[in-house]
């Protein structure tokens, strides 16, 4: 539309794990199934989203339904900061 400004974040996609805290930070522009790659490869869960194309920040700002919201909650359950 007019007069309207769009923020492109996506390469933003930053993943820097912490192991002695047991957490992970992450950029907002990283989708989910660069996440769950990455957070996969070294073993971890991550309480996702069912598309893989959504970008974190979309996900947790949501609420963070996906279908291991049962077993671990919802995404924004998990959130530490923005």
């Amino acid at each position: 539309g007019n007069g309207v400004l769009v923020i492109d974040i996506s390469r933003l996609n930053g993943v820097a794990f912490n192991e002695e805290e047991g957490t992970v930070k992450v950029q907002g522009g990283i989708q989910n199934k660069d996440l769950y790659q990455a957070v996969g490869s070294r073993g971890y869960p991550f309480p996702g989203g069912t598309c893989p194309t959504v970008g974190v920040s979309g996900f947790v700002l949501g609420a963070g339904w996906g279908f291991s919201s049962r077993l671990f909650g919802l995404g924004c359950d998990s959130l530490i900061e923005l």
